[in-house]
């Protein structure tokens, strides 16, 4: 299969009944004098490039279990993939997803996720991609922003030229540049909340699909206080030669110091650089309304947090079942240690309501944490009084495990469950296990695809044969749906809240 696109001609590959082209460079190597620099778009080729290979991964290290790509130092890897139906033909105009992949800002690679079954169900483009990772996608240093360029978030900026080169090339795959969505998960999620407040983003996309993850940028000091500590373990220090001397050091230095776990949290993850970037955040621009007001679907799972205890057993090799002490020792935790909030929360969430402890902990965490449900509903109130936004929650705990099965652990539907219904086949990394979906998972697959490529086509998940789930309000008796393989339950926003403790969760500020 050719295309001749504005970038160059490409020979792709058949697969899985659709057309696949793989490792197409959108900007250059970013190596040498561009490590720390905006991208740089890629120059068009001459002849025929061979489409059939994904580009490798960005430079990472593999410290998040199933979300984790394979360790590698490439950093050339600013490629993106387009998963194209078979019948596609430049004179049609089919709508097009663009996909941010999940791992922290730190790990993952586009080439993970296999757009095919989005592409079938819904007649779609899928693009899936790779961006700048870790202390390679997020470093903010007084030194780099000496330098007079956009800095800190080159992830995203890689993102958005990613984006570019869609609007300029899509239409030879038989994609709309006109109707461009973009979706993320966990991380990638937190991208496209970056992306609806950054300035340099506007008319990059026309629909936001936000999955299992909300955060707050870090402020520009103190990203760039840990980015001088960075570069002073890495021999660089703090001052005029700085930037050149950390574009010096091999990747394999640079991987080695961040690599110190826990130690740089703000070198993998977005800044609040007051350029890319709004330096107020995301809540807060949104609420003032600053943002590209389009249509949203957001999304999450029941048991979000379990995840992060599935993650606890296989590094720590546990085997046994989490018991009281270990809920007490969370509850603490979660408090800060309050001896007071500690009783509150006891009370709210007491052990005897639960079938394990681990389900105790799995709610208390997914529910009061600064990633989930009621900080996700902290954002859709104000992106919904400007656009129009549709929520759901996946709630299948027979979802298969990406996790390996560990005796004492159940998964339950937790952080990544949902993925493989949309993508189907994931598996999440070196770590990841995946498994066929059975006749209802597979069902609830179709339903989750149809709805995904209804928004992307119209901005409503609804179709004739599809889903009818209501628009987001937190005035309306129907705002959020609660899907399972049995079919859906649809609650008011007032009763999501109370389900989830928001009022007091929010009253404590994030934990």
């Amino acid at each position: 299969m050719r295309v001749d696109a504005p970038a160059g001609s490409l020979h792709g590959v058949r697969a899985n009944d659709t057309v696949q082209f793989r490792g197409i460079p959108y900007a250059k190597p970013p190596v040498g004098n561009l490590r720390w620099r905006p991208p740089v778009a890629q120059p068009a080729w001459t002849g025929l490039r061979d489409a059939s290979r994904f580009g490798p991964a960005c430079a990472q290290i593999n410290t998040l279990g199933t979300f984790a790509g394979p360790p590698n130092n490439n950093e050339d890897c600013l490629y993106l993939n387009v998963f194209a139906p078979e019948t596609s033909r430049p004179d049609h105009r089919r709508p097009v997803i663009v996909w941010f992949h999940g791992g922290g800002n730190f790990t993952g690679a586009g080439d993970a996720y296999d757009g095919s079954g989005l592409v079938k169900t819904g007649d779609t483009i899928v693009v899936t991609l790779n961006y700048r990772l870790g202390v390679l996608g997020w470093l903010a240093h007084p030194g780099l922003d000496r330098e007079g360029h956009l800095f800190a978030n080159y992830g995203l900026l890689d993102q958005q030229m990613a984006l570019r080169w869609v609007r300029a090339n899509i239409a030879a795959f038989g994609g709309d540049p006109g109707n461009v969505t973009i979706g993320g998960q966990s991380a990638g999620s937190f991208d496209v909340q970056a992306h609806m407040v950054s300035p340099l983003a506007r008319g990059l996309f026309q629909r936001a699909i936000m999955e299992s993850g909300v955060e707050e940028p870090a402020p520009l000091t103190q990203a760039e206080a840990l980015g001088v500590r960075f570069s002073t373990d890495a021999g660089c220090g703090n001052n005029a030669q700085s930037a050149a001397c950390l574009r010096k050091l091999p990747v394999e230095r640079l991987m080695a110091v961040q690599g110190v776990a826990g130690e740089y949290p703000t070198t993998d993850g977005v800044v609040a650089d007051g350029k890319i970037v709004p330096s107020a955040g995301l809540l807060a621009s949104f609420r003032a309304g600053r943002f590209t007001a389009v249509p949203v679907l957001s999304s999450s799972t029941r048991d979000e947090w379990n995840f992060l205890t599935g993650v606890q057993y296989y590094t720590s090799g546990r085997t046994t079942p989490l018991t009281e002490s270990d809920y007490d020792a969370f509850v603490a935790d979660r408090a800060n240690g309050d001896p007071h909030l500690i009783t509150e929360i006891r009370a709210r969430y007491p052990l005897a309501d639960y079938a394990t402890p681990q389900r105790a902990i799995a709610a208390i965490g997914t529910q009061g944490g600064i990633l989930f449900q009621c900080a996700t509903r902290k954002r859709l109130a104000p992106i919904s009084k400007a656009a129009t936004v549709y929520a759901y929650q996946f709630d299948d705990r027979t979802a298969p495990s990406l996790l390996p099965a560990m005796p004492g652990f159940e998964p339950l539907a937790d952080h990544t469950a949902d993925i493989q219904y949309l993508f189907p086949g994931f598996h999440g990394g070196s770590l990841g296990v995946s498994h066929p979906l059975n006749q209802q998972q597979a069902d609830l697959s179709r339903r989750l695809m149809t709805a995904w490529t209804n928004f992307a086509r119209t901005g409503n998940p609804n179709g004739p044969k599809g889903t009818t789930w209501p628009a987001y309000s937190q005035s309306h008796p129907k705002a959020v749906a609660l899907v399972d393989t049995h079919g859906q339950t649809v609650i008011s926003d007032k009763q999501y809240a109370a389900a989830n403790q928001c009022d007091f969760w929010d009253s404590l500020g994030a934990r």
